[in-house]
């Protein structure tokens, strides 16, 4: 140590000395050369911004100071956040930009010595540990710097999961209530930098699960799957697809396939002029209709089998489909666009979108076709009866949508009953037992007339051994004959002369 003080003062004796022959002047036009700083490059996007680089514990920097006296040194922040400036004293760092320490640090060596230059550089970030949480693939703790950004710490513990959220990553840091939101994935399409913060000592990094994904194809430039948590509208989702790609018909209506309750696949069509008002639901399934699909066509929508191709990009599968179509679950259904075939009828369409799944209502169906005006109407179809010829068939017109509704897998309760309703149908209960569930008849039920209505016949209950789903049971109120009427009179005759009786009795007894 002795060594090192003695070099320094001969150092500063000869300063001094060259400062005497040149009449006193002090040169402070300019700082010694600094000597190559131990910085990875590879590691940095470019130049560090003091402004925005916070100093911390581990943080080393090069101290220059120039004129009368020279001085070269490394100095590094302590574990306490205080650094330690020869000539000056220490300094509370932790916590401040490289800007504002420096600020201070040289304004102190300016009071201190008026006619020494001075100035403080970063030669080395600091590194420190920043945890990794939530839905990555291996939580824990990994190395960062200042200069570390939320997307390189993903990698480090494996990437996120499939099901987690790079939309609404946390930074979670010491001191700050409110977590930091990192959107990585509006960083990686539209490189807004803001979305992906720079990391502090200690912070953690949270991957929370994904909440609302839609998923889109068809005409459009990033066709996938996204994380809607804006708007969550379809023009939220175009925005992150890309938008509209070259081949994007500006006529027809995109289609949204949405699950719904009870495991059913519904579709509908989406003007484009409502993009911006149409809201998503979590798993919904958008589709951009291309030029090529302007071609005459129709439409087939509801319990369908659908072509039994597995790769078919116009049958809207739901998850859950077991092997052979079969369904794991409730009804189904499915929307198909299919080229149109002059003089086609309904019977060959049919047979064309694969047949009727075994829970279609097929005596329900119906065409909807639009009218020259644009009004839509709809054309009863018995497909039950058309299939078998019992019907002729109903010839199909370009641009009509054929709509096979699903059968309800409950038993309707109707009429005079406790509490009618809806009940779930079961192959093991007979048409009374429904009657129970319903809470039995009332009063004013006519039991004889209850009758059994299935597929649009109507049959007396005492006739029907069985009942199928979708069937209604109806109970009507008794009507009153001209004797029950008569039996009622004198029954409210009697009450009369009683009650007058008893007044009679109570006055006389006054």
């Amino acid at each position: 140590m002795r060594q090192v003080v003695a070099v320094l003062g001969l150092l500063c004796a000869s300063t001094a000395t060259q400062a005497a022959g040149n009449g006193d002047k002090l040169d402070v036009s300019a700082p010694p050369q600094a000597p190559a700083a131990p910085i990875d490059v590879a590691a940095l996007e470019g130049d560090v911004r003091a402004t925005s680089y916070v100093v911390g514990p581990g943080d080393k920097l090069h101290i220059v100071m120039w004129g009368l006296h020279e001085l070269q040194q490394e100095i590094e922040v302590t574990a306490e956040g205080r650094l330690f400036v020869p000539r000056a004293g220490v300094f509370d760092a932790g916590g401040q930009t490289l800007s504002q320490l420096r600020a201070r640090v040289e304004a102190k060596l300016h009071t201190l010595y008026p006619g020494l230059g001075s100035s403080l550089t970063l030669t080395r970030p600091r590194t420190f540990a920043v945890h990794v949480t939530g839905a990555v693939a291996r939580p824990g703790t990994y190395a960062a710097s200042p200069l570390t950004r939320v997307s390189a710490m993903l990698p480090k513990a494996g990437g996120a999961l499939p099901t987690g959220s790079l939309r609404r990553v946390e930074i979670r840091r010491r001191g700050v209530e409110q977590a930091i939101q990192a959107d990585l994935t509006r960083f990686a399409l539209f490189g807004q930098v803001d979305q992906d913060p720079q990391v502090l000592d200690g912070d953690t990094v949270y991957v929370p699960p994904r909440q609302l994904t839609v998923e889109i194809n068809g005409a459009v430039r990033r066709p996938g799957s996204y994380e809607l948590i804006a708007t969550r509208t379809l023009a939220e989702l175009l925005e992150l697809a890309g938008g509209f790609d070259t081949q994007a018909s500006q006529l027809r209506p995109a289609r949204v396939v949405t699950r719904t309750g009870g495991d059913r696949v519904v579709a509908r069509s989406v003007p484009l002029s409502a993009i911006s008002t149409t809201q998503l639901n979590d798993g919904d399934i958008v589709h951009i209709p291309e030029l090529a699909e302007q071609r005459a066509t129709v439409l087939v929508q509801g319990a369908v089998v659908g072509p039994r191709g597995p790769d078919d990009p116009m049958r809207a599968r739901p998850s859950g489909h077991a092997e052979g179509g079969q369904p794991d679950g409730g009804p189904r259904e499915v929307s198909l666009s299919m080229p149109y075939i002059e003089r086609e009828g309904v019977r060959d369409l049919l047979a064309r979108a694969g047949g009727l799944e075994p829970w279609a209502d097929g005596r329900n169906a119906y065409l909807s076709r639009r009218a020259a005006s644009g009004a839509a109407h709809h054309l009863p179809v018995d497909l039950v009866s058309v299939s078998t010829g019992l019907d002729s068939d109903v010839p199909v017109s370009p641009g009509d949508t054929l709509v096979v509704p699903a059968r309800r897998e409950q038993i309707l309760v109707a009429g005079a009953v406790q509490r009618p309703g809806y009940y779930t149908f079961s192959g093991d209960l007979k048409p009374r037992d429904y009657l129970n569930l319903a809470g039995g008849l009332t009063r004013s039920a006519d039991s004889e007339a209850t009758r059994v209505l299935s597929n649009g016949d109507s049959r007396p209950l005492r006739r029907v051994s069985s009942v199928e789903p979708g069937d209604v049971i109806t109970v009507p109120e008794r009507r009153f004959t001209a004797a029950d009427w008569t039996n009622m009179a004198l029954i409210l005759g009697n009450i009369a002369v009683g009650s007058a009786a008893l007044g009679l009795a109570a006055a006389n007894h006054r």
